[in-house]
C-alpha cells in the first residue's frame, strides 16, 4: 500500500509587507492554514449571506443611533443655556443629560465599528474549518508545508503589526494550484483587501470591532431612547415649576384693593391734581431657603428679570429693579 505522504509535495513560501516607504517587513510566527477550495466555497457564500442580513438590520439602527446622539446633544445644550440658579435646581436632570449624551455617542460608535467589522475579513476567518495542513513562518517570514499534488488549494493567514499610533491587520485567503512549483508569496498584492484575482474574498482594510449581535444593539438603542423620552418629560415639567411666578391672581387682587384707593370724586381733586390716584403695584413672590418672600414693583417683570432677582435674593442682595 502506498504511503499517503507520497501523494503530497513540499511547497515553500514567505510572508512580508512592503510599507509606504518601500521597506520590506518580514512577518514571523504567522500561522498559515491550507484548505481545499471546496471546503471554503460554500462557507464563504454562507458568511456573505449572513453579513448581508445583518447589514440590512444594522442600517436603521445606525440611523436611529445618530439621531439619538443628536437629540441628546440638543437636550444637553438646552440645559447648559439655563441660568445658574436654575442649573442648581436642575442638577439631577443635567447629570442625566450628560450621561445620556455619553452613552448615545458610545452606542453610535459601537454600531459604526460593528459595520466595519462586517465588511472586514474577520467574519470569514472566525468560522474557518479544520485545515488539511498548517505551518508557521520563521523569523524571516518563510514557511514550508506539504500540499496535495493536484487540486485547488486555498491558503489562509492573518497577521498584525504595530505602527505608530495604531495597529495594521493583514488577511490572506489565496488560491494556489496544487501542481505549481514556484514559491508562494503572501504580501500586499494579494491581501484580502486587494483586488487580486487569486483572493477568494474582497473586504475592507479596516477590521472594526464586533459589538455583539444586532439584537443587542437594538435593545441598547431602545433603552436609551426611553431614557431620552423620560429626560424630555422631566425637563419640561421642571421648566414649568422652576421659574418664580407672581402670587395667584386672587391674592394679587386682594393686595391691590388694600393699596389702591377707590377713584375719588371731582371734589377731592385739589389744584387740578387728582391726589387719590395711586400707581398700580405688581406683587411677586420669590423662593428663599426659609420659604417665600414678597416684593412689590411698579411694572410687570419679564421672566429674565424674575430670574435675575431670584438670584440676587438667593445671594443676599437687594433687588435692583423697581
Amino acid at each position: 500500500m502506498q504511503c499517503s505522504c507520497s501523494r503530497n509535495r513540499e511547497v515553500k513560501g514567505e510572508i512580508f509587507i512592503v510599507t509606504a516607504g518601500h521597506e520590506s517587513v518580514k512577518l514571523g510566527l504567522v500561522e498559515i492554514r491550507a484548505f481545499e477550495a471546496a471546503q471554503l466555497n460554500a462557507l464563504i457564500e454562507s458568511v456573505k449571506k449572513k453579513i448581508a442580513e445583518q447589514e440590512t438590520q444594522l442600517v436603521p439602527i445606525l440611523n436611529a443611533a445618530d439621531k439619538l446622539e443628536a437629540s441628546a446633544k440638543q437636550e444637553d445644550d438646552a440645559l447648559h443655556a439655563i441660568d445658574k440658579w436654575i442649573n442648581k435646581r436642575f442638577r439631577p436632570i443635567y447629570d442625566r443629560a450628560e450621561t445620556l449624551l455619553t452613552d448615545a455617542g458610545e452606542l453610535a460608535s459601537r454600531v459604526k465599528w460593528h459595520s466595519k467589522y462586517l465588511h472586514s475579513a474577520m467574519p470569514f476567518f472566525e468560522v474557518l474549518p479544520q485545515p488539511i495542513a498548517a505551518s508557521k513562518t520563521d523569523s524571516d517570514g518563510k514557511f514550508t508545508m506539504k500540499l496535495p499534488h493536484s487540486g485547488e488549494i486555498v491558503l489562509c493567514a492573518a497577521a498584525d503589526r504595530k505602527v505608530p499610533g495604531s495597529t495594521e491587520f493583514y488577511y490572506w485567503m489565496v488560491k494556489v494550484t496544487g501542481d505549481a512549483d514556484a514559491p508562494i508569496t503572501l504580501s500586499n498584492h494579494n491581501l484580502a483587501s486587494s483586488d487580486a484575482p487569486q483572493s477568494l474574498i474582497r473586504v475592507a482594510a479596516d477590521v472594526g470591532v464586533k459589538a455583539g449581535s444586532t439584537e443587542d444593539l437594538r435593545s441598547e438603542l431602545n433603552k436609551l431612547e426611553n431614557q431620552l423620552h423620560a429626560l424630555r418629560t422631566d425637563f419640561a415639567a421642571a421648566q414649568q415649576t422652576s421659574s418664580p411666578s407672581p402670587t395667584p391672581v386672587s391674592s394679587v387682587l386682594t393686595e391691590i384693593e388694600k393699596r389702591i384707593q377707590t377713584p375719588s370724586s371731582p371734589a377731592q381733586v385739589q389744584g387740578g391734581t387728582d391726589t387719590s390716584q395711586t400707581p398700580t403695584v405688581y406683587h411677586y413672590n420669590f423662593r428663599t431657603k426659609s420659604g417665600l418672600i414678597g416684593r412689590d414693583f411698579t411694572r410687570p417683570l419679564t421672566p429674565q428679570e424674575q430670574a435675575t432677582i431670584q438670584e440676587q435674593i438667593a445671594n443676599g442682595q437687594s433687588p435692583k429693579f423697581k
